[in-house]
C-alpha cells in the first residue's frame, strides 16, 4: 500500500507530537508499506540531518519537504506578525490562500496515495474531499480551532476518521457532529523492538556512556518544557542531598529549559543532578536501560503547556516500560488505566514528593519488587507498540 504521511511543522524537532508522527511512519512501513512523510521545510539547516538516525527508524521511510507559504517564512518579524493578525481576523482563511499545505495535498492526490495518516488539519481539509482514505491523529480538546472545526465541518466527511488517546476527546470530537463509528481510541505506542536490539547490560551502557558504575541511577526522560514536572524532581533531589550514592539524571531538553532548571539547582547548590541536554533517540535508550529506576511525575500545581493531564497518554511511559526498569509515576486516571500500582509501577500522588522519596528507597532495598514491577512492565508494553497501533488504524480505516 502506499501511504502518506502528514506532519505540517518542521522536521526534525524534539516535540512529542514530531516523534509520534515519525514512528507511526516507521511502523507502517515496517508492516510492508510504500511511506512517504511529507512536511513544511522552513529550516534549510534541517537538510543535512539524516532524520533516520535521528528518530531512530526504518530505513525504508522516505521524506518530502515543500517550502513554507512565503508570507511565514519572511524573517522580518514585523512583517509576520502583521501576516500573522491578518490571518487571525480573517479565522485562518488567509492560511488557506497562501498554502503550502494544499500543494502537499494536491501532490498526494494526483499521485494517488492509497491511505493518509495525518497530523495536519488544513491538508487533511483538502485531502477528506477527495477519493483518498484518511484518518487525522488529533489529541487536541480544543474543537473550536479555526482550522480543526473547518475540516470537522465538511459537508460530506465520509471519508475522514479520527485517531485519538482518549474517551473524553472522543465524545468532544462526536459533540462536534463526527459519527462516532470514525473515531478510533488507542493509547499511545512504544517502539519495543527497538529497545530490544539494546543490551541490558547496565555495565557495558554506562562505561559507554560515560556514566557512574557505582552509584544508584534516577532517571527522567523527555521534554524539560513547563508542566512535565521537572520542579518536582528538583525536589525530590532536595531530599536525596546528602546521599552521595545517588544521583538524578534528567535526559532531554529543550536547551532553554535546560538552562532554567540547572540554574535552579546551581542556586539550591544541588550536585545530585545530570542534565544530559537533546540527545538521539537510540542514546535515549541507552540512558534508560543504563539506569536503576525511572520516575515521570506529573503536577496539578503545574500549568500544562503541551498537554491535558485528563486526556494524556504519555509516549514516555511506554518508553519506560519497553526499558525494564522499574517506574514511579504520579497516580493519575490516565496513569492507572494503563499500569497497577504494585503491580508494574508504584504510585503516588501529584506533588507528593514525601511519598516518591519513599517510593524510590523501597525498591532501591527490595531487588525482588524491583525485578517484579521491572519484568510484569515489560511483558505488558508488548500490548503498545506501534505496529499494533498502525495495524488497527489501517484495518478501521478499511472497513469505514
Amino acid at each position: 500500500m502506499k501511504i502518506a504521511v502528514i506532519y505540517t511543522n518542521e522536521l526534525p524537532n524534539t516535540y512529542a507530537n514530531s516523534i509520534n508522527t515519525i514512528k507511526h511512519a516507521s511502523a507502517f512501513a515496517d508492516l510492508g508499506n510504500d511511506v512517504t512523510v511529507f512536511y513544511i521545510n522552513k529550516n534549510k539547516e534541517s537538510k543535512n540531518i539524516n532524520f533516520h538516525d535521528f528518530y531512530d527508524i526504518n530505513s525504508k521511510v522516505n521524506f518530502y519537504a515543500f517550502k513554507e507559504n512565503f508570507f511565514f517564512s519572511i524573517n522580518n518579524l514585523f512583517f509576520r506578525k502583521i501576516y500573522s493578525l491578518i490571518d487571525l481576523i480573517s479565522r485562518h482563511t488567509i492560511r488557506y490562500i497562501f498554502d503550502a499545505e494544499k500543494k502537499i495535498a494536491q501532490y498526494i492526490i494526483n499521485n494517488k496515495f492509497d491511505f493518509v495518516y495525518a497530523r495536519s488539519f488544513r491538508a487533511s481539509y483538502y485531502i477528506a474531499k477527495s477519493e483518498i482514505p484518511i484518518i487525522v491523529e488529533t489529541h487536541s480538546s480544543n474543537t473550536k480551532n479555526p482550522q480543526l472545526k473547518k475540516l470537522l465541518n465538511l459537508k460530506n466527511n465520509n471519508n475522514l476518521n479520527i485517531s485519538t488517546i482518549s474517551d473524553i476527546l472522543k465524545s468532544n470530537f462526536i459533540k462536534s457532529g463526527i459519527q462516532e463509528k470514525k473515531i478510533i481510541v488507542q493509547e499511545d505506542a512504544v517502539d519495543i523492538e527497538r529497545f530490544n536490539q539494546i543490551t541490558d547490560n547496565k555495565i557495558k551502557l554506562r562505561k559507554e556512556l560515560n556514566l557512574d558504575l557505582n552509584k544508584k541511577i534516577i532517571t527522567y526522560s523527555g521534554s524539560l518544557r513547563k508542566g512535565k514536572g521537572i520542579k518536582s524532581i528538583i525536589e525530590l533531589a532536595k531530599l536525596f542531598n546528602k546521599n552521595k550514592e545517588l544521583i538524578f539524571l534528567i535526559v532531554g531538553g529543550p536547551e532553554n529549559s535546560k538552562i532554567h532548571y540547572k540554574n535552579i539547582c546551581e542556586k539550591h547548590k544541588l550536585k545530585n543532578i545530570i542534565f544530559t541536554g537533546f540527545i538521539y533517540n537510540k542514546l535515549i535508550i541507552k540512558h534508560l536501560k543504563a539506569s536503576d529506576i525511572l520516575i515521570m511525575l506529573y503536577s496539578k500545581n503545574e500549568k500544562k503547556m503541551v498537554m491535558d493531564i485528563n486526556t494524556t497518554s504519555p509516549i514516555k511511559l511506554f518508553e519506560y516500560m519497553a526499558a525494564k526498569k522499574p517506574i514511579i509515576v504520579s497516580q493519575i486516571p490516565t496513569i492507572e488505566k494503563i499500569v497497577e500500582n504494585n503491580t508494574h509501577v508504584l504510585m503516588q500522588k501529584p506533588d507528593d514528593i514525601i511519598s516518591a522519596k519513599q517510593n524510590i528507597e523501597k525498591i532501591l532495598n527490595d531487588d525482588k519488587l524491583a525485578d517484579k514491577l521491572s519484568e510484569n512492565a515489560y511483558k505488558k508494553a508488548y500490548n503498545y507498540t506501534y505496529k499494533i497501533r498502525c495495524r488497527n488504524i489501517l484495518n478501521f480505516t478499511i472497513n469505514n
